[in-house]
């Protein structure tokens, strides 16, 4: 491994393009436009339900890619392990990186949650149960850091998805899931290789033709190896306790240019979470009696089901999509109206509010006797220092009096908590620009309680 430590950015450019030709990343077709989205900043500019529509169309290819893998001999083993590694109390462990890291994650924190929710419904169950929850695990790339904050270069090394494997301390038997996302990412084919080597059941999930990636990454290329190795012993009728098989899931360009978190996260997650369901659906109705499986309440579906109903959520978003749209753009267009309204309102009556007080000021500083001038107190909130000799204004004088009469007065009316609560600052604050310290408040408080009332009446 090579750690380099180039500062000058030139000399990285230089180095990048001369030197790191694996990165070079233009023929991968993940990484290139979508026609189905090549207009979508203008489209969504212009119509925000038209642009929701236009991201959604990148899924069309989704729902047969998934159902023509899960009518394959590779998926039902990948289902027939899951259920294995239940029985047996082995692990099933998956790994991923990025938006698929996180998907991993949920994945098995749903599992958990799934089992440990049935303790209290079946309790006869309860260790059992227990177990089960157990089964699933997985870990990302950059580990716990890279939930919260992205973790650099860690992906670009199959050494790092090689050490969490043997750290996952896996075992022959147990199953490893290698979700690649694109088949870019160093890390997971690290993993993939390393749990080949192990003689770990692997399965690897990727979304990028085959033949591409053979041929312009070394990395990808190390994971077919084993992949020929594996094929070339069965078809010899040679066991070496070493097993993958890949899962491709390529499901065309990505509606955002290399945003890999669309298409190629959400082919994964109804495949790999299909294969979880159905698994435990077969362990349930192994272990369970009717009477306890009405308890559970799970509808037992066949694979093919999930791509139905993949289908079906996809029609579903396009129409909320069109309704929402609309919907939205009604709220904000009243929303524009209202603050509009709001600043012209401020502006008029905040001049008016400085007329007047200079007018009174002016009038106050005229009648004032020499000897109320003489009693005045000496000090900053003072009105003979507002009001010149010759009937001048000082502004910042005025601030300081209006200040001062403000604390009296709150502190003497039924407001008078209100004190405690306003330091200097916003007492100042108010005396310069009252009106517009309002506003303010009305912006900051009132219009996020608009905009969260009316999401959570789209939601509803």
């Amino acid at each position: 491994m090579i750690y380099k430590t180039i500062t000058n950015y030139k000399e990285a450019t230089k180095d990048f393009l001369e030197n790191e030709k694996q990165f070079h990343l233009g023929v991968i077709p993940t990484e290139q436009s979508n026609p189905l989205t090549k207009n979508l900043s203008a489209t969504i500019a212009k119509d925000t339900a038209k642009g929701v529509k236009t991201i959604l169309s990148a899924d069309k290819y989704i729902a047969d890619v998934a159902r023509g893998q899960f009518n394959t001999p590779e998926f039902q083993a990948f289902v027939d392990d899951i259920k294995r590694c239940m029985d047996e109390k082995r692990k099933v462990v998956f790994s991923s990186v990025g938006a698929s890291g996180r998907m991993a994650i949920q994945m098995d924190g749903a599992w958990r949650s799934f089992w440990q929710g049935l303790v209290d419904k079946i309790p006869a169950h309860r260790f059992e149960f227990l177990q089960m929850a157990e089964v699933v695990s997985s870990f990302t790339t950059g580990g716990d850091r890279a939930l919260v904050r992205s973790v650099e270069n860690f992906e670009d090394y199959m050494t790092f998805g090689a050490k969490q494997v043997d750290e996952a301390e896996m075992k022959p038997g147990d199953v490893l899931v290698a979700l690649s996302e694109c088949g870019l990412s160093a890390s997971i084919n690290g993993s993939a290789v390393r749990g080949y080597e192990l003689g770990i059941k692997t399965y690897y999930l990727f979304c990028n033709p085959e033949e591409i990636l053979r041929k312009h990454l070394d990395r990808a290329r190390k994971v077919f190896e084993c992949l020929d190795e594996y094929q070339s012993n069965k078809a010899k009728g040679i066991d070496n306790g070493k097993y993958i098989v890949k899962i491709p899931l390529f499901v065309g360009n990505m509606a955002v240019s290399g945003s890999t978190r669309m298409q190629v996260t959400t082919v994964e997650l109804l495949a790999a979470g299909a294969a979880l369901e159905v698994a435990a659906n077969r362990w349930l109705k192994e272990h369970l009696t009717e009477q306890e499986l009405s308890v559970v309440n799970c509808e037992m579906i066949d694979l093919n089901a999930y791509a139905d109903a993949f289908v079906s959520l996809t029609s579903a978003q396009f129409f909320q999509s069109q309704q929402i749209g609309g919907q939205i753009l009604e709220h904000l267009s009243a929303m524009n109206q209202n603050l509009a309204a709001l600043v012209e309102y401020n502006s008029t009556n905040m001049n008016k509010f400085i007329e007047s007080s200079l007018a009174f000021y002016d009038k106050a500083g005229q009648a004032m006797t020499k000897k109320e001038s003489e009693e005045a107190d000496d000090d900053d909130g003072n009105i003979n220092k507002v009001v010149g000799a010759h009937g001048g204004f000082d502004v910042e004088a005025y601030k300081k009096y209006v200040t001062k009469r403000l604390k009296e007065n709150l502190s003497n009316s039924g407001l008078g908590m209100i004190t405690s609560i306003m330091d200097e600052n916003s007492l100042k604050a108010l005396a310069a620009d009252p009106l517009g310290m309002a506003s303010k408040m009305v912006v900051q408080y009132a219009v996020p309680e608009v905009i969260s009332s009316t999401i959570k009446g789209l939601d509803q």
